[in-house]
């Protein structure tokens, strides 16, 4: 059995010109290689920053979800507690629903208390809110990003 020496051994340029010819072709192609491996990590980058703006944007709509229906229990809880404390001591202060009078003021305590509940739960959560609007993660990169692809085309 024969084997050829041309599978063996490939014939290789003879001439200085072809060898500077065959070498400029390996130095293309290892160029164009690395270009494209670059573009590929910049196009899985810039798909893991929008990832991150979407849930970044779907969890910032959450919280202010949050923060306004807190807001407006905090205001419901707020003129309840102002208008069964006024009841409350006007019967107090008749003597004639000294009962009545006595558990509307407690109630307007109970409300009391948790309208400073939720008060504090709102800010908060606003905190938090206030704090992803002001991320230094998402706009100086993804405005970098989007600078860097801009000078590359």
């Amino acid at each position: 059995m024969k084997v050829s020496n041309d599978r063996l051994y490939p014939a290789l340029p003879s001439s200085p010109e072809e060898q500077a010819g065959s070498a400029e072709a390996a130095t293309e192609s290892h160029e164009v290689a690395g270009h494209q491996f670059r573009l590929q990590k910049i196009s899985e980058l810039e798909a893991f920053l929008r990832s991150e703006i979407e849930s970044h944007d779907r969890l910032h709509k959450n919280y202010r979800r949050v923060v306004n229906v807190l807001d407006g229990k905090a205001v419901t809880l707020g003129m309840m507690c102002v208008a069964f404390g006024a009841v409350g001591a006007g019967l107090l202060a008749s003597g004639i629903g000294f009962i009545a009078g006595f558990a509307l003021e407690g109630f307007t305590g109970v409300a009391g208390l948790l309208d400073v509940v939720n008060v504090t739960a709102s800010r908060r959560c606003s905190v938090k809110q206030t704090n992803m609007l002001q991320s230094d993660f998402l706009l100086p990169q993804s405005s970098t990003l989007s600078t860097h692809m801009r000078q590359k085309h």
